[in-house]
């Protein structure tokens, strides 16, 4: 009955709360020790003859809000396709990419060990693909040659495997604390360690599956896995649970307990829009202070005004028009796709509101596609062309909106 469920919740909130603070003392315990391990270095190097006189790179993420990109190190590939990154740089474990063109090749870094990885053959974006603005490279995890067999990559891999199987279990089942505490059980028994940046990995990832019981009040696993612990900014699966748990959170004075976690989700409501840019100058916390000015050069991008800096622009018929010309108090903005028929949809929708608008409204359609014939057939039933722009035309407009392809 409603009684045994919510004992049987109560045990398993009781019992993870135990373990969150256990993760946290041993985590505190092992930064010294890691320290002096890291002090040695460490590399990630290959031969992938592919790649031959090209740059590659390794980067990895800032954070999970802003998602800026940091790189860590690049070398050129020699004429034997031979390579080597250096992870000096590497602070503590951290999920590093290396962009292959139409791949985008993941690791997990311990920065004091060696790796040696297999690159996939290379393969190039197509021309539609770099036209594409949704475009984002494949994510695949590296393969290693001769991984040891406690090798992080393997370990999270196999977890991640499994996660995914007691998720959709218990989605397929009943969402009940004991169907989620039997899951935790039993991946815990498979996979339960004490190496920080694992734990760390599985407990947010713990933290997502408890939230299936009640995802519209998440604070029961916020208490149980964010209130307590500190930041983990340079873990995925912390930014993964984050984005889940914090989306659209209102209870910010919940969080005052925790100063940068509750900076940082300031910080992601002002992105969002449900909190004003002027929070963004009350972050103390340095990190935090990195975070949240990336977060206004992301707000500056399109702010309002902006389009002033524009004095004009080119129509495809090459036209000049002035800002006067855009006698409406709004003006609305579809950057169309290079596909002809999703173009030819854009345009359709436009007017559409402009009639709904009863003119009230200016409409602008910009084709990111570069072959201006193309963009010229898919408007050439239109009456008024006055407001059709091709992107190659108008680049400081493009920069404005911070449109890429």
């Amino acid at each position: 009955g409603d009684s045994n469920s919510m004992e049987n919740r109560a045990k398993l909130f009781r019992f993870l709360l135990g373990r969150g603070f256990a993760v946290l003392l041993f985590i505190a315990l092992s930064i010294t020790q890691a320290k002096a391990d890291w002090a040695d270095g460490g590399s990630i190097s290959g031969t992938a003859p592919d790649y031959a006189g090209l740059t590659v790179k390794l980067v990895y993420t800032d954070n999970g809000i802003t998602n800026a990109t940091v790189v860590v190190d690049s070398c050129k590939v020699d004429k034997s396709g031979a390579f080597t990154l250096n992870t000096n740089k590497l602070l503590g474990t951290t999920k590093c990419t290396i962009p292959l063109g139409f791949y985008a090749g993941e690791i997990f870094v311990e920065p004091y060990k060696k790796y040696n990885v297999n690159l996939p053959p290379l393969t190039l974006p197509t021309e539609q693909d770099l036209l594409n603005p949704y475009f984002a490279p494949k994510k695949l995890l590296l393969s290693l040659i001769n991984p040891t067999p406690d090798d992080l990559n393997l370990r999270i891999t196999a977890f991640d495997d499994s996660f995914d199987v007691a998720f959709n279990r218990i989605i397929k089942g009943d969402i009940t604390p004991a169907n989620i505490e039997k899951e935790y059980f039993a991946l815990e028994y498979n996979f339960g360690d004490d190496d920080p940046f694992f734990t760390t990995y599985r407990y947010c990832n713990y933290a997502i599956l408890i939230n299936l019981y009640e995802p519209t009040q998440p604070n029961t696993a916020i208490k149980a896995f964010f209130l307590d612990t500190p930041v983990a900014y340079n873990n995925p699966a912390y930014w993964d649970a984050f984005s889940v748990l914090f989306d659209n959170y209102k209870d910010i004075d919940n969080l005052a307990g925790n100063k940068a976690l509750q900076e940082l989700v300031i910080i992601q409501n002002v992105l969002s829009g449900t909190m004003p840019p002027e929070f963004l100058n009350k972050i103390k916390i340095d990190e935090n202070k990195k975070i949240a000015s990336q977060a206004k050069d992301i707000l500056s991008v399109a702010a309002k005004g902006s389009f002033t800096q524009t004095k004009s622009v080119k129509n495809i018929d090459g036209d000049i028009m002035e800002l006067k010309d855009f006698e409406s108090p709004q003006i609305y903005i579809i950057f169309a796709n290079s596909m002809l028929s999703q173009s030819e949809s854009d345009v359709e929708f436009a007017a559409m509101r402009q009639a709904q608008w009863n003119g009230k409204c200016a409409v602008i359609v910009i084709f990111l596609d570069k072959d201006p014939v193309k963009a010229a057939n898919a408007v050439a039933h239109l009456k008024d062309r006055k407001f059709i722009l091709l992107a190659e035309d108008n680049l400081d407009f493009i920069k404005v909106f911070g449109v890429k392809n």
